[in-house]
This record gives C-alpha cells, structure tokens and sequence, in this order.
C-alpha cells in the first residue's frame, strides 16, 4: 500500500474524466446499461477500491452474467479487455481515435425495430454491434425480408439453445438464401416442415442413443434420407437400433452404403447381426440383396 492515499470521501467528491473521443464516436451507439457498466468500471479505475465481479454487480443492480456480457460487448469498441474470467479482471484502453473501433450509423435508423426484437431473442448474451452489422450487411445483400431472418433466429435458438453463436445462425440463415427462401411467409412454410420432422429425428437420437441434441445439418441429414434415399422413419429407426451407429456420420454413412448397395470398401455385403427381423414391406429403393444383407434369414424375407 502506498506511503499516502486518498480517503473515501475524498475520493467520492473528486471527478471522472471521460474523454470527448468517447463521447462523440462511441456514446450515441451504446446500449444504455453497457454505458452504465462503461461508466462504473472507468470511475473504479480511477478510484482504487478493493471491488469484485459480485460487488460490482451489486452495485449498478445486476447479475454477475449481465456485467460479463456487457463488458464483452464493450470490447467490440477496444473500450475495454477481460484479461481473466476467474477471477475477473478488466483492463480499460484509452479512447483515442486510433483505438476506437467507429461504428457506421447508416443503417441504425432504418434497422432499429428489427435490432431491439433480435436481442429479445437472444436475452442471455448482449449482442455487440459489430454483429447487428453483420445482419445488416446480410439482409441488404440477400434481400432476405427482416421478419424471415427473425424467424430463422429463433428457430436457431430454440435448437441450440439461448447462447447460440452469430456464426450458427448466419449458417443457417445462408442455407435459406441459397434456396431462395426470402419472405416471412416462405420461411414459416419451410421451419414448419423442420418442426414436423425434429420430433422423428429426437426420436432416432433416443434409440442410437446420441449424445448430442439434433441441430440444422442434422435435420437436413434426415431430409436426405426420406427424401432422396427413401426410407422410412420406421426404417431408419430399425438401422439405430440393430446397426448402433456411433454418431450421426455413421449413421448418414451406413445409410448410404444401403442406398448405394454397398456395405463396405470392398463391396462385400456383411450380415447385420441383430435380435429381430425388419419389417421392410413398404420400403422404397432397396433391392433384395440389400435387404438381405440385413437380416439373419434373408430366405425369409419378403419384398
């Protein structure tokens, strides 16, 4: 501890510089609690308390999750840097021009609705600006109607959870501009279909016994195997539970080997050693060989 130190009071009564850089590139774009934060985190450094995550929370009537994830948005500006989680330790830059990361206001006006509605979707992370941009950028590009990539995102989040990554949605989202899948009324047609079908493929996870939840590709894995390989959902669930693929590639795998007549390198069929027969009458695209293949009786069968 230093030789000579400012009281409370005198360090209560003194002042907290701000500098005008701040004021003018960074103030009009902050999100009014990240500004709280902003605030009380520069006066704490320019007043040396002894202070906590939990303390700090405390003080400005917040959860410790919210002060993390508004400080992580404030080093979307190089306001800031979290230099340790545990415990947690922020360093402050200094707001020059050369280390302020100006944001171009040229869409705020024009996509604030659609902002505010998209961080109602994500409540548990506070989305930095340079994401919101990346929608902008999207959405003047692909022609995509706002209210479609909405719609998109909570699909997202109601698969992946809450805390879904920009880069997931953005994946997904680009999957719908491939297909021209661009208005609100397209895309519900299409998510509706998606709901239909996660029901079946939580089902094919719970007899393969998968670890995993079901995401996008899986969905579209199972999309290919109705409907271009054919099978059945009764079909496909029989494969989970004699075959036991290990994981979702090796299912998508051993289902392709059937489609395609193969079950393995060197082409040599190998017999599925398994409890019970599959019903197959009904099935689609698989020839008698394969079928046989299968089972323990192929003489049995019937196709």
């Amino acid at each position: 501890m230093s030789f000579c130190s400012f009281s409370k009071e005198y360090l209560a009564s003194g002042k907290t510089q701000i500098d005008n850089v701040f004021i003018t590139n960074i103030l009009p774009e902050l999100d009014a609690n990240a500004l709280k934060v902003y605030l009380y985190g520069l006066y704490l450094c320019q007043n040396p308390y002894d202070i906590n995550l939990k303390t700090f929370a405390n003080s400005l009537n917040m959860s410790e999750n919210e002060v993390v994830n508004y400080f992580t948005y404030l080093e979307e500006f190089s306001l800031c840097s979290i230099l340790s989680t545990d415990p947690f330790t922020i360093t402050y830059y200094p707001t020059t021009t050369t280390t302020i990361s100006k944001v171009a206001p040229s869409n705020s006006e024009k996509y604030a609705d659609f902002n505010k509605s998209l961080q109602l979707l994500v409540p548990e992370r506070m989305i930095p600006t340079s994401e919101y941009r990346v929608y902008m950028q999207l959405l003047e590009e692909s022609n995509m109607q706002k209210e479609a990539l909405l719609i998109i995102v909570k699909f997202c989040v109601d698969i992946k959870g809450p805390k879904i990554s920009y880069k997931y949605i953005l994946k997904v989202a680009n999957d719908f501009i491939s297909r021209n899948v661009l208005t609100e009324e397209s895309v519900e047609k299409e998510l509706d279909y998606y709901f239909t079908i996660l029901n079946l493929v939580k089902k094919v996870f719970e007899i393969a016994k998968f670890t995993k939840k079901p995401d996008f590709e899986d969905l579209n894995l199972y999309i290919k195997w109705i409907q271009k390989f054919g099978f059945t959902d009764k079909f496909i669930l029989e494969v989970c539970e004699n075959r036991k693929p290990a994981s979702v590639k090796s299912l998508d795998k051993l289902l392709e080997e059937i489609y395609f007549n193969d079950s393995g390198s060197t082409g040599k069929k190998k017999k599925d050693t398994k409890d019970k027969s599959f019903d197959f009458k009904g099935q689609r695209n698989i020839d008698n060989d394969t079928l046989k293949s299968l089972v323990d009786n192929p003489d049995n069968v019937e196709v």
